[in-house]
């Protein structure tokens, strides 16, 4: 087969022509012909350079969809047939030329369709469309974006518009993916497969019509496969001349699936961030990739860090290099209280025992407590010996000085051989035995519709505690409770540009906190707020969500649910009583963090928007 050229037969083949027992004998010819496999690879050039040339031309010309395929299909059939009147090839040396004479084809066709076009119905006022969605897609999986028509001087809806989406290397070479109509809200939620052999720049090409009007939009897309990589060492810390055992794991971000045969590149990275080894792996079926670096004998004491890479995905991870020797003995520091105020005092007992349970008597032991490295303000020092026991009991005061501050205490033992061993841990001092945080759930305050301010109250220590809550608002007071995780919700609709609260909470033992804030207002003309029906979720449950606005009528509010970057689903809901409401049914495909991108369209052609997020776990 490699001595006969199959060229009069690769336009047929390029255009699907051929059927499927000569489709597969020119597949097998082509495997084994550099010279046809090229010949076949410059007509698709050429073909995508002809199909530029007609969207150039017939873009500025609104016609009628039906006149327009039949103006494009007449001007291929007759350019097709040039080209198997004599050898393709003498085509692509004359490309250029070729596309000039495509132009003069096009003006005789469309002299001689002019007449029929003008013949039917004039196109009603033009429309617009509105394309919202990402613009980066993964291969072969399931895509979702939205389609909005509307007039373009009214921005009143046009339901019943026909929707025609194709994705593809160019305009002219796109494959239809989705087609439908526009709702009574004028939108299509328009859900499609990204096509599987598809990978870098494309097109994505949305064609609208309605009432004789039409409109077209490409845009430049990237179809690329995202990753999640986990990269991991043996253990944390190296001598030099030591081996670092590097495994990372990679899955598709999308349905996390093993990136089986995939390339994970590795380096490592010295203290001063100079690159000492590079290296790559191939995934294995599972997803693993693995690789050693040995460091040299002479490798420099500090910080280093690991990296590995796929695609552009990054996992880094940091391993300390140097001298270590296994602790001589183990010292323990405990304190009466686990939080004090300013100016109380603290006592405690520090305990060093050797790891065969004799005690560390008589060891020397120095205790600071300061707060600021590396200034260290109110640096406190005491002095003094374990007994036979190990054991080191210690009071002192903390400085009066009215203000919340974490201390740090620190203490080094040193036995008779000289030996020394340590330990730090953070003090909490705060003025008052109860902290109170605030946070509007969108982070700012929405005003005209009922917002949800979560209150949280704790101990100095971060532990949660249940406490009885007095929240002033607008001159009013409201009486609340903490649950056990130390939570309060406070339903409140603004009014003004920024709201002040003054929160007093009481735990059933009387410690006392207090605390005002200042929230300011979303200043949009339109505001619009979205609120998921509780954060974490599993597969099989129904997520549900509402939007609220304020003083909408007649509006349509859209959410899109985008899982890696991309949407997943989209969804649309009218707004009855200033509310939308949502429903949506969570399977395999959702696990994982979801963002909801909630957002309605105003007259100006501005966006009012809000965004929550939720975790979907596996059963």
């Amino acid at each position: 087969m490699m001595g006969l050229h199959i060229e009069t037969e690769l336009l047929a083949y390029l255009d699907g022509e051929l059927g499927e027992r000569e489709r597969a004998r020119v597949d097998a010819h082509l495997a084994e012909c550099p010279a046809c496999a090229a010949d076949l690879e410059r007509l698709q050039t050429l073909q995508q350079e002809l199909d530029a040339t007609f969207e150039a031309a017939l873009s500025p010309a609104r016609l009628p969809r039906a006149a327009d395929a039949r103006i494009r299909g007449r001007i291929r059939e007759r350019l097709r047939a040039r080209a198997r009147a004599g050898p393709w090839w003498t085509l692509w040396r004359q490309r250029g030329l070729l596309a000039q004479a495509a132009l003069a084809v096009l003006v005789l066709v469309f002299a001689l369709n002019t007449t029929q076009a003008l013949q039917l119905p004039q196109p009603a006022a033009p429309h617009e469309t509105l394309v919202l969605g990402q613009g980066r897609l993964a291969p072969g999986s399931q895509a979702a974006l939205r389609v909005i028509v509307r007039d373009a001087d009214e921005a009143e809806p046009i339901a019943g518009a026909e929707v025609v989406v194709r994705i593809g290397r160019a305009p002219g070479l796109a494959r239809l993916v989705y087609t439908g109509h526009t709702d009574s809200s004028g939108s299509a939620d328009v859900a499609f497969t990204v096509p599987a052999d598809l990978e870098g720049e494309a097109s994505l090409v949305v064609e609208t019509s309605s009432a004789g009007s039409q409109d077209r939009i490409a845009r430049p897309i990237i179809i690329a496969r995202d990753h999640k990589l986990l990269l991991s060492s043996d253990k944390p810390a190296y001598r030099p001349g030591q081996t670092i055992y590097l495994r990372a794991l990679a899955l598709d971000a999308l349905d996390l699936k093993p990136a089986a045969g995939q390339e994970i590149t590795f380096a490592l990275l010295g203290p001063t961030g100079e690159r000492l080894e590079r290296g790559a792996a191939t995934a294995s079926d599972f997803g693993i990739g693995a690789l050693d670096f040995v460091l040299p004998p002479d490798a420099a004491p500090g910080p280093y860090r690991l990296l590995a890479a796929l695609g552009d995905t990054l996992s880094e991870r940091a391993v300390t290099v140097g001298a270590y020797d296994l602790p001589a003995f183990r010292v323990t520091l405990e304190t009466d209280r686990p939080f004090y105020a300013p100016g109380e005092r603290v006592t405690g007992l520090a305990q060093a025992d050797y790891f065969f349970g004799k005690p560390v008597a008589e060891g020397q032991v120095t205790l600071r407590a300061y707060t600021g490295e590396p200034e260290m303000v109110g640096a406190i020092e005491v002095l003094g010996r374990t007994d036979a026991e190990g054991r080191f009991e210690f009071a002192f005061d903390l400085p009066a000085t009215g203000q919340s501050a974490s201390f740090d205490l620190e203490i080094e033992v040193v036995d008779a051989a000289g030996q020394r061993e340590g330990i730090r841990r953070l003090l909490p001092v705060a003025a008052q035995p109860i902290i109170i945080s605030a946070i509007p759930e969108s982070g700012l305050l929405k005003p005209g519709v009922e917002n949800s301010i979560f209150i949280l109250t704790s101990y100095p220590d971060g532990q949660p505690v249940e406490t009885t809550l007095t929240v002033a608002a607008d001159g009013e007071e409201h009486a609340l409770a903490t649950d056990p995780y130390g939570l309060a919700e406070f339903r409140y609709v603004p009014i003004g540009p920024a709201t002040q609260l003054e929160i007093h909470a009481r735990d059933a033992q009387g410690d006392q906190g207090d605390a005002a804030f200042t929230f300011e207002s979303d200043r949009a003309p339109q505001t619009l707020l979205l609120r998921a029906e509780r954060v974490a979720y599993e597969v099989g449950d129904t997520l549900r969500a509402e939007a609220l606005l304020a003083g909408a009528k007649d509006s349509v509010v859209y959410l899109d649910v985008v899982r890696a970057r991309q949407t997943i689903a989209s969804l649309s809901a009218p707004v009855e009583d200033g509310r939308a409401a949502f429903a949506l049914d969570l399977d395999g495909a959702t696990v994982g963090t979801l963002e909801l991108h909630a957002y309605t369209l105003l007259l100006d052609g501005s966006i009012a928007g809000d965004t929550r997020l939720v975790i979907v776990d596996a059963p």
